[in-house]
């Protein structure tokens, strides 16, 4: 039962017993008969460890630690003092002085002293409502009156009488008999408590269990009404996305008139347009005729995908839209102030997931109080289309760099990276006449090539595009804006 107190309570009675064989010369006899001096000696070690035991034994049965807190650590001042009787033995056996009366005279008054202690806590711990402490005190009792006795008498200060000289070996023996009956009881109910104790284990472990199934129902209910609840949201999304394929088409072949230029444009934009609505209308077809026997990590990863579409798909018509309204005159120039690292730090948030599958990373560079005077919306337009330029032909585990800083009385806005960059014809080609043409990404990403002629007519925020770029190296593409010139 890892219970201390049995093995204090033992190894006292052990050291009483050998103190009395070495009383009787037992010890001489039968232990070490070939060392009469350390024999004659050996009490100064035997009857101090043996009382410390005592203490140990009346600390721990008693819980003094938590009943008498104070007595318990005056106890331990008590045990502190037996160093005393050892050390003069020790030096008796050292030096060769005779200084045996002084350590009997010690152990003898120590003796009396840890007895009447032990009665004494015994007492206080029964006041204080500890009911094993009955045992301990009444089996104490015969044990230290009589050891009290046999103590007086040793040192000369009662005669020697039958009774002085055999009263602590019967209060040993009337001690072990009374203690039988309180390790008994002690055992006994530290018995019940491990059993009341693994009652109430059993107990939780089956609350917890009901629990825990009570709480599987109800997430495989809320699961399957939110399944169903996106199964509906996405047959809408797809009808949605039908309309909008079939107005598009409408729109082709209203455009069909339109001179070269818008020839090749919507060429261009019908092949593009159909891919990532093809996949997307794929993803939603298996997703509404197969719903049921695909897993969650598989519906996952068909959301993960299907919100990539509609992001290439979204960014393909916010062009068209401004190209469209470009084309038409309703772009409306709308200057303001507004802080360039902020926007900068927006237009990568909205990005950043595409940058993240090509594990790409994005810095961003320059002060963040920086205040530019443009149309916002088209600083916005023009930086979000250069990234995504960046990361599509920025290898995957490559570096994007977007910075900002001062030049004279102007802002330059900078976004270069590490990627595949243009061949001397392609940077020609494209400086001469910002032409509209196409070119696959390192991950085979497709686009118009639309966002960099957008880029290059807002030209009404006082601004003109640069590019430079290497192959094999990178591209660089910057721009200029006004700074905020009006008083605070």
């Amino acid at each position: 039962m890892r219970d201390l107190s049995f093995l204090y309570y033992v190894i006292s009675i052990i050291g009483v017993g050998l103190y009395f064989m070495f009383y009787y010369g037992f010890t001489i006899e039968l232990l070490w008969p070939n060392a009469p001096v350390w024999n004659a000696y050996c009490f100064a070690f035997v009857v101090p460890l043996t009382r410390i035991h005592w203490i140990l034994f009346t600390q721990s049965y008693l819980h003094l630690a938590q009943i008498l807190p104070q007595w318990h650590r005056r106890l331990y001042f008590l045990m502190a003092l037996y160093a005393v009787p050892m050390g003069l033995a020790l030096y008796n056996l050292v030096s060769g002085h005779d200084v045996t009366v002084l350590t009997v005279n010690w152990i003898g008054t120590m003796g009396v002293i840890v007895l009447t202690m032990m009665l004494a806590m015994g007492y206080l711990a029964w006041q204080k409502g500890f009911a094993p402490a009955r045992y301990f005190l009444t089996a104490n009792v015969f044990f230290s009156l009589g050891s009290i006795l046999f103590i007086l008498q040793e040192t000369g200060l009662l005669a020697d009488t039958w009774l002085t000289r055999y009263a602590g070996q019967v209060g040993a023996v009337l001690q072990v008999i009374l203690f039988s009956l309180g390790l008994a009881d002690r055992l006994k109910k530290t018995r019940e408590a491990l059993a009341q104790k693994e009652l109430e284990k059993e107990k939780l472990a089956r609350d917890q269990e009901i629990e825990k199934q009570r709480l599987v129902e109800a997430q495989k209910v809320q699961l399957e009404y939110e399944v169903a609840e996106r199964t509906s949201d996405l047959r809408e999304k797809t009808h949605e996305l039908e309309i909008i394929v079939e107005k598009l088409r409408e729109s082709e072949n209203k455009l069909k008139a339109l001179n070269e230029l818008k020839d090749r444009f919507f060429s261009i934009i019908s092949h593009d347009l159909r891919s990532p609505i093809a996949t997307l209308n794929a993803f939603l077809n298996i997703l509404i005729h197969h719903a049921d026997e695909i897993s969650g990590e598989e519906f996952q990863i068909l959301a993960t995908r299907t919100q990539q579409s509609v992001e290439n798909l979204s960014l393909l018509l916010d062009n068209l839209l401004q190209w469209s309204r470009a084309q038409m005159s309703q772009m409306q120039y709308r200057p303001q102030a507004f802080a360039v690292k902020a926007l900068i730090e927006e237009t990568v948030a909205v990005l950043l997931m595409s940058a993240e599958n090509k594990q790409i990373q994005i810095s961003i560079e320059g002060p963040a109080g920086l205040q530019a005077y443009a149309d916002r919306d088209m600083v916005s337009f023009v930086v979000r289309n250069l990234l995504n330029n960046a990361i599509k032909f920025t290898p995957v585990g490559g570096k994007i760099r977007l910075s900002a800083y001062p030049q004279e009385l102007r802002l330059v806005v900078m976004i270069e990276d590490n990627g595949v960059g243009m061949p001397p014809e392609t940077l020609a080609r494209f400086q001469e006449t910002y032409a509209v043409f196409s070119t696959q990404g390192t991950s085979g990403e497709k686009g118009t090539g639309l966002g960099l002629l957008l880029a290059e007519n807002f030209g009404k925020n006082g601004s003109q595009l640069f590019v430079a770029s290497h192959s094999g190296v990178g591209t660089r593409f910057w721009f200029a804006l006004p700074q905020d010139q009006r008083p605070a």
